[in-house]
């Protein structure tokens, strides 16, 4: 906001706490904290002036003067005031252990408008530890209760970052609704700014369900205007994007006179008069979503389809006996097109989905699951999972998991420094390098073995793909170097150079193991072998039990299409109980489904492929 505003908390979406559309008055009235000497309370007006309508920058400038305060006159009551004051600065700068061990001093005293600033920190530092329930709890009970403008700004945006974070979708939008309603009409831009960006994360689904809400609400003023106008052009734009009629004609029913339609009206009118392409349950059909647009993710979608191919079949008919049909959808760069692939699969009949190749698309994926009730298989373990969820199935592994399980088997075969060479995108830290790693000059290496020799690394793992864990091998073998090598779940399947003389565990999971050179049992992996002339991948592994999982709880269903809502409500939920129970021979674990749980049970091993 200008001026005095805080902007502590960036909001890239926004979802709700509780069902409130305002602030309510709170029974325990706010008390500011008086000075005990007239030194004191004068020293504190000019800094508190000064922080009242200072910018971010000039507020972080206060630090100095804040720390001075309380060093002068640490037993006055108002040291409390600039130990809050402090906190805040702190959590802005991503100093939380600081920003949580000042803000719980400030706790330790009286009530009143200082402890609740306190407690404020507190919530919005639990929003930055991505801890967004326990944030929820402290911050709801703020409200009404805050005596100055830039703490109010600050509750807002923590507890609707909090509540981004929970997928809280329409108390969200409640709580934005009275963000709007409090803001004067300067501040109002700014909010709607970040109302609208809010907005885009919500799926489809739950932004009709706002929708809704807004046009059954029986108090003529209860929505301010611009979030009527927020929630309507954004799913006036999703309408358009996915040529659905049936939206279209629901947004011009609710919102004929919000203004900002005005530049998508004609196309939403025109798309409005044509029959919708709603979503339908076609015989037994299962969707994959693939990431071709992002070069990271790509790589495992294909190794995923490979693995899917062995179950499903992409040219059959919905219609055919006892036959399970895969379709797929491509999917763009934006974690917003996840959410597109996945409504266009739903319009393809898809009566379960398989999708998220990284946490935040099986992020996106587990929202919009639960918010279209559609069971959907994510391959890797969500950064967010949405709260009481029923529809999203995780088979994959956390990333941080993997990486963790194969620093505790290097650690438990060597002494001395572990180095980590982790997946493309991620940060390069010290000891730490992505498999995207660019070499700093013509002819070097890409990967800094040189320095970790000199450091005297004692192991490296690999939790990158084959590909990458093949360049690491073939780049120590150039350097004849030797130290441990772990190559993690993805790195299945890498090559290691002829006459390599270092050792090289490989983690194993379930069946993938058993093909090395040995007698095959499961006709699957043998077709594998065969067709593929060697082990299938970790991502190829997950795609093969995502398939068959999903086939077998798909024959709950008849072979007919159906477009009826609530027959398609009926049969989703019919596949999400058999997915629960549904059972086989699975490539990357050794029990053979969910078991009736929302997660696949998995133990790592580390087999011996290479010894100096």
């Amino acid at each position: 906001m200008p001026g005095g505003r805080w902007r502590a908390i960036g909001v890239a979406a926004a979802l709700g706490l509780c069902s409130c559309s305002g602030h309510k008055p709170s029974p325990d009235s706010p008390v500011a904290s008086l000075a005990q000497s007239t030194d004191a309370q004068s020293a504190f007006q000019t800094i508190r002036t000064r922080w009242v309508f200072a910018t971010l920058q000039e507020r972080l400038a206060l630090e100095p003067e804040l720390r001075a305060f309380r060093d002068r006159f640490g037993a006055d009551p108002l040291a409390r005031v600039a130990g809050v004051y402090l906190a805040f600065i702190c959590l802005q700068q991503g100093r939380l252990d600081e920003a949580g061990a000042l803000a719980a001093e400030v706790e330790k005293g009286s009530g009143g408008n200082t402890k609740d600033l306190a407690r404020l920190v507190q919530g919005a530092r639990l929003v930055k530890l991505n801890e967004p329930e326990q944030a929820l709890a402290v911050l709801e009970p703020l409200e009404g209760k805050l005596l100055d403008d830039f703490a109010n700004d600050l509750l807002y945006e923590a507890i609707v970052e909090a509540a981004i974070r929970a997928h809280r979708w329409l108390p969200a939008a409640r709580w934005m609704n009275a963000w709007l309603r409090e803001s004067d009409n300067v501040e109002r831009k700014q909010v709607r700014l970040v109302v609208d960006e809010a907005i885009r994360r919500f799926p489809p689904g739950a932004l009709e369900d706002v929708l809704q809400a807004i046009r059954r609400d029986p108090r003529p003023d209860a929505w301010d205007t611009n979030m009527r106008a927020a929630v309507a052009v954004r799913l006036g734009q999703i309408a358009i994007e996915r040529a659905d009629a049936r939206l279209a004609r629901s947004v011009i029913e609710t919102s004929r006179s919000v203004e900002g339609l005005a530049d998508a009206g004609s196309e939403l009118e025109q798309l409005a008069s044509i029959g919708a392409r709603a979503a339908t349950v076609s015989g037994r059909t299962v969707g994959l979503v693939v990431p071709t647009a992002d070069q990271r993710l790509r790589p495992r979608a294909a190794e995923a389809i490979q693995g899917a191919l062995q179950v499903l079949d992409p040219a059959a008919t919905a219609q055919a006996a006892d036959l399970t049909v895969l379709r797929m959808r491509d999917c763009g760069p934006e974690l917003e097109d996840v959410i597109i692939s996945l409504d266009g699969l739903a319009q393809d009949g898809a009566a379960i989905a398989i999708a998220g190749f990284d946490p935040e698309t099986a992020s996106a994926a587990a929202g919009w699951a639960e918010a279209e009730s559609m069971p959907v298989i994510v391959l890797s373990r969500p950064s967010r999972m949405p709260q009481d969820a029923r529809f999203v199935f995780v088979l994959g592994e956390e990333e941080e998991a993997i990486e963790a399980s194969a620093a505790s088997a290097a650690r438990q075969a060597v002494s001395g420094l572990v180095a980590k060479v982790v997946p493309a995108g991620k940060a390069a830290a010290d000891l730490a390098v992505p498999c995207d790693a660019v070499a700093p000059r013509a002819g070097d290496m890409r990967f800094p073995f040189h320095d970790w020799k000199g450091r005297k690394v004692a192991a490296i793992t690999v939790t990158g793909p084959a590909s990458c864990a093949s360049d690491v091998l073939s780049d120590l073998h150039a350097l004849r170097w030797q130290p441990l090598v772990v190559l993690g779940l993805p790195a299945i399947g890498a090559s290691v150079p002829a006459r390599y003389g270092g050792t090289v565990l490989q983690a194993t999971a379930g069946r993938l193991g058993e093909v090395r050179g040995t007698p095959l049992d499961d006709p699957s992996l043998a077709s594998w072998r065969a067709a593929h002339g060697g082990s299938p991948g970790w991502f190829a592994g997950l795609g093969h039990d995502a398939a068959l999982l999903a086939s077998i709880a798909l024959r709950a269903l008849p072979t007919d299409t159906t477009s009826d809502p609530r027959e398609i409500a009926k049969r989703r939920a019919a596949v999400r109980q058999a997915l629960l129970t549904a059972a086989s021979a699975l490539w990357t674990t050794s029990v053979r489904g969910f078991e009736g749980q929302r997660g696949i049970a998995r133990e790592i091993r580390y087999e011996l492929v290479a010894r100096r």
